[in-house]
């Protein structure tokens, strides 16, 4: 009863301190060290913390019913943060059992010193594909990825977001788009979605973020992302990638009394301006105007380079009246 009061105690006093605050409690297995400790006693609910994880490198997360049975909490409040597995099949087998059933797979204090995982002090220290496989199932949780668009064969696990086998893993950040890849072995390719190009390609340090320029590293063909030796597997990678026509609306501040709008055929480039009177220009990502249509009386689709598909890149497009912006649109064109 005195530990019970305790944590009763603590998780109140942090949602009042911190109203956003949330708890997580790390048992070695969660329904024997904790869920029936309390499933009997009238008080349960106020020591369910918000995020239950399993210390140990089991799947009862997920796995053992009676964790959900009285109602306490639900898959998608569960997760593994053990620290004890280093193999490549072994991870992947906990990642994609917290992602089939939307759970989590993540860290809690510690990345190693038991089990087969070495003692890891740092998460810099920690191998780039162990950092991925764990942020996958939250990216694709996070992304809102169904859990119908999730699917596992028993060798890789595949959504509309990731991608993880014992030769790749691959991910898209949510809040970025960007894709993060890290290659087990030479053999493991990137697949594209169809119409998606990449514009970049960046090695990563040890947090996991942009650090040089990766094309000596990686060679694109015919939809997919691929090492060019097996040297580099192991390493994280972080890919910019746009489809074609990729459009982000961001309006000026200013009234705007006409819309326009961007589509791609037939390697022409085609502008729908929604106001007559207008006079439209196009500007690269330095600001260097390339092209410029002159006002005209209607509303006519207006032609970039007919014909001839423009450079890949990023552009700006500006719908201007009376000399006056009123719309501008990004785009992106894919090579």
């Amino acid at each position: 009863d005195g530990v019970a009061a305790f944590y009763k105690t603590l998780f109140q006093r942090m949602k009042v301190t911190f109203p956003e605050a949330r708890s997580i409690m790390e048992p070695y297995s969660p329904y024997g060290d904790w869920v029936a400790q309390i499933v009997n006693r009238s008080d349960k609910t106020q020591l369910m913390p918000d995020l239950l994880s399993e210390e140990g490198p089991e799947y009862e997360f997920v796995d053992d019913a009676r964790i959900f049975a009285g109602g306490l909490t639900t898959k998608d409040r569960v997760g593994s943060t053990t620290p004890n597995v280093f193999g490549n099949s072994a991870n992947l087998l906990i990642a994609q059992k917290a992602a089939m059933a939307g759970a989590w797979f993540t860290w809690f204090g510690r990345f190693g010193g038991s089990g087969d995982m070495p003692n890891y002090s740092s998460v810099t220290q920690v191998p780039a594909r162990l950092k991925l496989i764990r942020i996958m199932t939250a990216w694709d949780n996070v992304s809102g990825v169904p859990l119908s668009a999730r699917s596992w064969d028993g060798n890789a696990y595949s959504s509309t977001n990731s991608y993880a086998d014992t030769n790749v893993i691959y991910s898209r950040n949510p809040k970025t788009n960007k894709l993060y890849a890290v290659f087990n072995y030479s053999t493991g390719v990137v697949k594209l979605r169809t119409g998606e190009t990449v514009l970049s390609m960046k090695t990563t340090d040890n947090y996991f973020q942009e650090a040089a320029d990766a094309t000596a590293d990686l060679q694109v063909s015919e939809n997919q992302v691929s090492l060019k030796n097996s040297s580099k597997t192991g390493l994280g990678y972080i890919l910019t990638l746009s489809s074609p026509a990729e459009i982000v609306f961001s309006p000026l501040d200013h009234e705007t009394n006409g819309g326009m709008n961007v589509a791609i055929m037939d390697n022409t480039v085609y502008f729908y301006p929604n106001a007559k009177n207008y006079s439209l220009q196009i500007f690269d990502i330095c600001g260097r105007k390339i092209f410029q249509h002159a006002a005209g009386n209607d509303a006519q689709p207006v032609l970039w380079k007919q014909n001839v598909r423009p450079p890949a890149g990023i552009y700006f497009a500006v719908l201007n009246k009376s000399g006056k912006p009123l719309e501008k649109r990004k785009f992106i064109l894919a090579r």
